[in-house]
This record gives structure tokens, sequence and C-alpha cells, in this order.
């Protein structure tokens, strides 16, 4: 004979959550045997990433934009590559120092800024600086 439910002792795992969530329910299970709450609701797990991540324009313009220290950094190319066509067809293979940075200094009409010019020619070995004396064609030798 079976056991009568009514004088039986409840089990502990009835009233818990875990059971109750685990329940097979008609009413929570779709056909999909998802519960609704796990369900996309009309939009695609894509769509919802797709919200997640940020907008690719801004990544795009982030990359393409041209901050001061870069205009910078061209502007100071443009000089030096100038300035060292201006040595290479020169005549002379040798100028006093100052004549150099008089040279310079007429590329970047700033003194200032000319004689980092001198200084980063001489630094790169594009010139040979030597006491009072520079070389403009060092690999003529």
């Amino acid at each position: 004979m079976p056991p009568n439910p009514d004088t039986m002792a409840p089990d502990p795992g009835d009233d818990s959550m875990f059971r109750r969530f685990f329940q097979r329910n008609p009413t929570n299970f779709s056909s999909s045997g998802l519960p609704d709450i796990l369900r996309p609701r009309r939009e695609s797990m894509l769509q919802r990433l797709k919200e997640t991540m940020p907008p690719v324009e801004r990544l795009r313009s982030s990359e393409d934009e041209l901050t001061v220290a870069d205009a910078k950094k061209i502007l100071r190319v443009l000089q030096i590559e100038k300035l060292k066509a201006k040595l290479r067809s020169s005549s002379k293979n040798r100028v006093l120092y100052d004549e150099f940075v008089e040279l310079c200094v007429e590329e970047c009409l700033n003194r200032d800024q000319g004689l980092e010019l001198a200084k980063a020619l001489d630094h790169s070995g594009d010139v040979i600086v030597l006491g009072n004396v520079v070389f403009l064609k060092p690999q003529q030798g």
C-alpha cells in the first residue's frame, strides 16, 4: 500500500527556490525548452551584442585625427628633408659652424628651432661637426 501524502513528513527541498526554479511547468517553459527569461525578446542576440560595442565611427575617428604633436613631427621631418636637399645641392663641402646654423635658421625661421635642427643633423650623421667646421657631405669623404 502506498504511503498517504497527508501523513508524510514534508521533503526539506519542497519549499526551496532551487526546486521551484527547476520544476518543469508548461507555463514556465516555451516550446524551445528555455525559460522565458533566458529567451531573447524581439531582437537577436547579435543585435544585443552590437549595442554593447562602441560605435565604429568613434573608433575610426580617433585613429584618423591628426594631433598637434603629430603635425609638429611631420613639419620637422619636412624641414630636415628640405635642408638636407639644400645641403646636397650646395657646391661647398664644408662651411663654418655659424654659417651652417644660419642655413638651419633660414629653413625654420626661428633661431631656437634652427639650432635644434642643426643638432639633429649632426646626431643623425647627415653632417659632421668637428669644432668650428661642418662637413656638409660626409658620404663624399
